[in-house]
């Protein structure tokens, strides 16, 4: 499942970087740099929409993440494979994840390579929550072109969105299009959101009030805002590095947020991603849930009584978060075995952004955890 509504789409930072090298000189500083061949890597935690991996397919490649059911695996996200899960969490099935194997991962870069891309930037759902992107680091180690491998310590649309900027960054990558990222990010530093989102992001509490981001990390851990400042200061003159340092900046700042929707944290609690306490609280007081993700962990924001109330207050969040960004935000709903619910969602959500909505399905990978009857809204503010 994936749609977008019919709207017009407000211009992106790119198309209006476009515009400006149509109708006026280029004013970087500097001799002009290469622009090298950098392809992407992901996985399919991010719930790409179909059309975007289609149209992209020349430089995007997503990695998909075995699924094991009642003790059979499903390495290659065969098309069945929602009915195949959603028939077992009916059933109660045993439903088990795991990360591709570095060899995965090294047969790609190697691909990779031979089609004459320069470098890779590797994607990949939170550490926290898989061990995708330690796969993804063990395999750049060995591979014959530059792999810069990011946690982008979230899942689902708010990885996808990452990825889809990265992609389109890429393709219309520059000295203009770099100097425009390295900008964006140093912006999004010194601004007063970047500041909320980094005190938001250490808060401990698993129930906060106010939303919370996760700072994506470089292969080194070094979380991508403190990676743009060094950058800033030091700006590397190969051309690779140089398209790296862009990706950084790009995908440091103005970090999209998820909120979840779940009919219970039995599923979480039997995979190990939330705790025992968590789960047997909100099965003890009958309540329904709503789940963000803090430090790349997934965490209970809130608990609401009824499910009307749910969707009315995932919709409040997604639209509180909107309007404290400060900038426009792209809105994205995600849901497995709760269609209806969502296509409203994508319907109220129109109405709060000059973007086209994006409705997907939650990838199995994490409906395997969430289990059926997921909700969720990604707020992913746009990038000038």
């Amino acid at each position: 499942m994936t749609e977008k509504n019919p709207k017009t789409r407000v211009p992106s930072w790119l198309e209006r970087l476009r515009q400006s090298r149509a109708t006026g000189p280029d004013n970087s500083d500097g001799p002009e740099h290469p622009s090298p061949r950098i392809a992407v890597v992901t996985d399919s935690g991010a719930s790409l929409p179909s059309e975007f991996v289609s149209q992209h397919a020349d430089r995007l490649v997503v990695v998909p993440m075995p699924l094991m059911i009642d003790g059979q695996i499903y390495a290659h996200d065969p098309e069945n494979i929602e009915r195949e899960l959603a028939l077992a969490l009916a059933l109660g099935k045993p439903v088990k994840t795991s990360r591709p194997a570095p060899g995965q991962f090294s047969q790609i870069y190697e691909k990779l390579a031979n089609r004459g891309f320069d470098g890779i930037v590797s994607l990949h759902l939170s550490g926290e929550l898989s061990g995708t992107s330690d796969a993804a680091r063990l395999a750049a180690e060995s591979a014959r072109i530059p792999v810069h491998v990011i946690d982008t310590r979230t899942a689902g649309l708010a990885e996808g969105y990452l990825v889809m900027d990265t992609v389109d960054f890429l393709e219309n990558y520059d000295d203009a299009a770099f100097a425009s990222a390295t900008s964006l990010g140093q912006g999004a530093s010194d601004s007063e959101p970047s500041e909320d989102a980094r005190a938001s992001s250490k808060l401990q509490s698993s129930e906060s009030q106010a939303s919370a981001t996760s700072v994506p990390t470089d292969v080194s851990g070094e979380s991508l805002e403190a990676a743009t400042v060094a950058d800033q200061k030091n700006q590397p003159s190969d051309p690779v590095q140089r398209a790296f340092a862009g990706v950084r900046a790009l995908t440091g700042s103005l970090v999209p947020t998820i909120d979840f929707a779940v009919p219970s944290l039995d599923q979480l609690r039997a995979g190990g991603r939330i705790s025992i306490a968590a789960s047997v609280l909100g099965s003890l007081l009958s309540v329904k849930p709503i789940l963000n993700i803090v430090d790349g962990k997934l965490q209970v924001r809130e608990r609401v009584r009824t499910a009307p109330k749910v969707f009315a207050r995932l919709l409040e969040l997604a639209v509180q978060e909107a309007e404290k960004q400060g900038v426009p935000c792209r809105f994205g709903v995600q849901s497995f075995g709760n269609e209806e619910m969502a296509r409203q969602l994508v319907r109220d959500l129109e109405a709060h952004t000059t973007y086209p909505v994006l409705l997907t399905s939650v990838s199995t990978v994490l409906a395997a955890h969430t289990g059926a009857g997921v909700l969720a809204i990604c707020c992913a503010p746009a990038r000038y």
